[in-house]
């Protein structure tokens, strides 16, 4: 649903940066990439705190679809291999 309302602001982007100064497409270019590196960071972040969590924290998630997350994403035992089933029960109980 979302990638349908960015398919319009597309072409309009495009016409902007067309009319834009080589400095105003620099000035874009690194808030753009500015707005990444800090999508980046806090991906990296989230990622860090589930997996410094305690043993005993973990073992006391009473639900087994956030065990086998923090498995997939920690790197777990690595015995299974992950499912789409897996991905949809993870995101299903998610708030």
């Amino acid at each position: 649903m979302l990638s349908k309302l960015w398919i319009p602001i597309i072409p309009a982007c495009a016409l902007m940066l067309a009319g834009c100064t080589a400095g105003s497409k620099a000035a874009l270019q690194t808030g753009i990439a500015g707005i990444q590196d800090g999508a980046d960071t806090a991906a990296q972040t989230l990622i860090v705190s589930t997996c410094g969590m305690t043993v005993g924290a973990y073992k006391r998630l009473d639900n087994p679809n956030h065990q086998r997350g923090v498995d997939l994403l920690c790197g777990g035992n690595g015995e299974e291999p992950v499912t789409k089933q897996d991905l949809r029960d993870l995101l299903g109980d998610l708030p």
